[in-house]
């Protein structure tokens, strides 16, 4: 790849996407062929789930001909209750039981891309086969489970020149088997096939530009069988589902401030308004949605944007007809005993759910770059709302127990063993957020040939204002940033830092979230548990092997058998939730391996190319 160009944000107009979504275009090498080979190995400081990885690709371009291959390679062993300590939630005979689960992944791939005439073709498949083995304790006895699925893809594409029309064609094809045995007995099989038709061209030339339009329409079938056997209670289902997707949007220019020889037309600057819509309709329910984007560029450097978008859909096929199975072991604060235990929770679909709506309303501005340090900013509001919206229960509070008291299952104790995680169909819900991202290129040093080495920094940060869900049928309002029937961090930050010197490469990226209270009740009680802001830091090296020289040349690394050597430290500092009740006691819960049993993990990683 020679360089990425992200286009401006109008461009998905041109390609049937929603307004907010940014283009990507890729500018290629015209005659490039290379293989590479991976290996890797990870594990964390303290003992026990060992990751490996390898890993063989192909690739060869010349000109618009483009052929790509790979296969992967990935094992992860089981991390165990004996391996950690600081569990503090093990109870006797459960040392064998598994805090992470045990996997094995293989990934086979092809693709390609070819010329018919003027036209363009694509074509890509790929074979997955995961595995995922675990042990609990039910009844005081160690229970096995596990899980094994297969999966085909195939996709066929054409894209060209039709009557004028900037054409795609797409077909694809989904096959995959999964079985669960263990706790729970269950077999599925789901087969799907999709068309895609989608055109673009301009429509008019008006003052400020030309008037451009895209309409797509998607066919879909899926078939799914299943079985499943969880509790004693055994689900069967066999489906057959179609649906007919059509959608269109146009972008319409209303003021442009040059002309295309350059020459000022007006000083209001660039404007677009971009509008959509979209209609389903299906065996599994019908929907439509509406949006539209106005983008303002008043300055050179500064950019306005609104958006708005609205739509009514029917639940998915997985969401309604999914088996009923058992899910990976998870430790929840059971907020109607005040105690942290460990469940298993219920997953599967329900054929119940009615369609959900959803309105989204964001407001936004962009300046820069700025300064020869390539300044950026972005301030983003959105406020979204829905209607039925699908979700599931995560928090067990009194107030959700006494509306679905058959999704909570306790043993004779009153202790919680599982939740039924199962899809359901919630009142409404309101979150609004603002978001603010800075970018800069700081300079560092510079070398004796002029070139000037840099360190690219990037900072985002996400405040919640609100995040409400009515569950209605009288129940009290979850408000997860009062830390009623759950709760979240308010603040969230990330930093990235990148750079490059040479051969050399490294970065660092930290992530930190602000505190929070968990309340026992919708009022203060010396029970609530008061979670502790938490920060991370990753850490990544690189370093480039150089290459065979060809014909006296440079070495090239990417053609002349190069590689690189790359050392990763995730959660440099070991860092782990931490959490104290009220009245100033210790909370259980969040032991040093609770919430976080893998800890600082280090991976190596060795790339060669061929």
């Amino acid at each position: 790849m020679i360089r990425l160009e992200v286009l401006p944000a109008e461009a998905a107009a041109l390609y049937g996407e929603a307004p907010g979504r940014r283009v990507l275009n890729l500018v290629l090498e015209r005659q490039f062929k290379t293989t590479t080979g991976q290996v890797g190995a990870g594990a964390p400081t303290d003992p026990g789930a060992l990751r490996l990885h390898a890993g063989l690709q192909y690739a060869a371009l010349a000109d618009q001909s483009a052929l790509s291959s790979g296969i992967d390679l990935n094992s992860s062993s089981a991390l165990r209750v004996r391996e950690r300590e600081g569990y503090a939630l093990r109870a006797p005979g459960d040392d064998l039981a598994t805090l992470l689960p045990g996997t094995r992944l293989v990934a086979v791939n092809v693709g390609g891309t070819r010329p018919i005439g003027d036209w363009s073709s694509s074509f890509r498949a790929n074979l997955r086969q995961a595995q995922t083995s675990s042990t609990t304790l039910l009844n005081d006895v160690a229970a096995e489970y596990g899980s094994r699925t297969e999966a085909l893809g195939a996709a066929l594409g054409l894209s060209g020149d039709l009557a004028g029309w900037t054409t795609q064609l797409a077909f694809d094809l989904d096959l995959s088997a999964s079985r669960q045995v263990g706790l729970s007995s269950d077999r599925q099989t789901l087969r799907s096939i999709k068309g895609t038709w989608s055109a673009s061209r301009a429509l008019l030339n008006m003052p400020a530009g030309d008037l451009l339009t895209n309409l797509s329409a998607t066919v879909a079938k899926a078939e799914s069988t299943s079985e499943g056997r969880v509790s004693g209670s055994s689900s069967r289902a066999h489906l057959s589902a179609q649906s007919v997707r059509l959608s269109g949007g146009m972008t319409v220019p209303l003021a442009r401030r040059h002309d295309a020889e350059g020459a000022r037309q007006t000083g209001m600057g660039d404007a677009v308004l971009t509008l959509g819509g979209a209609v389903v309709a299906g065996d599994a329910g019908n929907g439509h949605g509406l949006n539209a984007e106005l983008a303002w560029t008043p300055l050179d450097h500064l950019r306005l944007q609104a958006t708005l978008a609205t739509d009514q859909q029917p639940p998915t096929v997985q969401q309604l007809y999914a088996p009923v199975v058992y899910g990976e072991p998870t430790t929840v604060f059971d907020l109607t005993r005040g105690e942290a235990v460990q469940i298993i929770p219920i997953r599967g679909g329900n054929p119940a759910l009615w369609n959900s709506g959803s309105t989204v309303m964001t407001a936004g501005l962009s300046a820069g770059p700025y300064t020869t340090r390539s300044l950026q900013l972005g301030l983003t509001y959105s406020h979204a709302t829905s209607e039925d919206g699908i979700g599931v229960l995560a928090t067990p509070t009194a107030s959700l127990e006494a509306l679905y008291p058959d999704r909570f299952l306790r043993n004779a104790d009153g202790r919680l063993v599982s939740i039924d995680q199962r899809p359901l169909n919630l009142a409404s819900s309101l979150n609004e957020t603002i978001h603010l991202n800075i970018g800069a290129g700081l300079p560092l040093s510079t070398s004796a040939d002029g070139e000037t080495q840099l360190i690219s920094l990037n900072l985002n940060t996400a405040y919640r204002l609100k995040d409400q869900t009515d569950l209605g049928n009288g129940a009290s309002l979850i408000d997860t940033l009062a830390g009623v029937g759950g709760g979240q961090p308010r603040q969230e930050m990330t930093l990235f830092l990148d750079t490059s010197r040479g051969r050399w490469s490294g970065s660092l990226s930290t992530r930190w979230q602000s505190a929070y209270r968990l309340r026992l009740a919708e009022s203060p009680d010396p029970g609530d548990v008061l979670v502790d802001d938490l920060a991370t830091v990753n850490l990544r090296g690189a370093f480039t092997l150089a290459g065979r020289r060809a014909g006296g040349g440079a070495p090239d690394s990417r053609r002349a058998g190069g590689g690189q050597i790359v050392l990763e430290i995730e959660n440099l500092f070991d860092a782990r939730p931490s959490a104290r009740l009220a009245d100033g006691q210790a909370a259980p819960g969040y032991g040093r391996d609770d919430r976080d049993p893998l800890g600082r993990a280090i991976r190596v990683q060795l790339s060669r190319r061929f």
